[in-house]
């Protein structure tokens, strides 16, 4: 809508803890592949990094699949976080509520 008309914006999710996606690994799994698990997490925060450094980039790679315009995607990819954050007990009682 911001393309389209002036709009004043009320409220933005800033400073909400909004769980996005996760990932889960079988707890043997994990036991038995520490290192790999350490790995994996860290080359996902080092993605996650480089899209928060690159909002430009994000948004023209998404671009077409999603039909929409760069600049309207470039908005997004500057107001969220993609890099990786643990998931807290605060976190496990919102999923409860919902």
């Amino acid at each position: 809508m911001e393309k389209i008309i002036p709009i004043r914006n009320l409220r933005n999710a800033a400073r909400i803890n909004t769980l996005g996606g996760f990932y889960l690994g079988r707890r043997q799994f994990v036991t038995q592949n520490p290192e790999l698990v350490r790995v994996f997490l860290e080359e996902a925060d080092k993605v996650g990094e480089w899209a928060e450094k690159n909002p430009t980039e994000v948004a023209k790679a998404f671009a077409p699949e999603l039909k929409l315009d760069v600049s309207v995607l470039e908005k997004v990819a500057r107001r969220r976080t993609f890099r990786l954050r643990k998931l807290t007990a605060t976190d496990r009682f919102i999923q409860l509520l919902s």
